[in-house]
């Protein structure tokens, strides 16, 4: 059985696939050249990683600098720290699409993803990655 969503590689590019309408065929719900992914390091007391959002790399980051902005708003020194757990990432072009959907159909496969294709995004550094702006 196929779990939705769940990304395909076509002609170079990634095509997030929804569940088959009453036609029986698949429903591309969009497509990018890239895909990014948002998650953060705060929300369990284990460590790992949570998936928050995944896409086009331009949609991830607006979502990813609106939120932290909120959350550095409200300026509560626990909101201050979510903020600085927030990250994102954008996946290289050639990256396995099996393991993309692995980390957005598995909550708890996207901290092993990390560990094994980018673990500096593991490591919290906040005063820098906030001030810098990096993600």
């Amino acid at each position: 059985m196929t779990e939705y969503p769940r990304y395909e590689k076509r002609f170079g590019s990634f095509y997030l696939m929804g569940e088959p309408g009453l036609g029986g065929n698949e429903r591309i719900i969009r497509m990018t050249d890239a895909v990014a992914i948002a998650f953060d390091l705060s929300m369990r007391d284990d460590g790992h990683a949570i998936l928050i959002k995944h896409g086009d790399p331009a949609f991830v980051n607006e979502y990813v600098q609106t939120y932290r902005q909120k959350l550095l708003k409200e300026g509560s020194e626990f909101a201050v720290g979510v903020a600085a757990a927030i990250r994102s990432i954008t996946l290289p072009a050639d990256f396995d699409v099996n393991e993309l959907n692995r980390c957005i159909q598995n909550s708890g496969y996207l901290h092993f993803m990390l560990q094994k294709f980018c673990p500096e995004a593991l490591v919290l550094d906040t005063e820098k990655r906030l001030t810098s702006g990096t993600q």
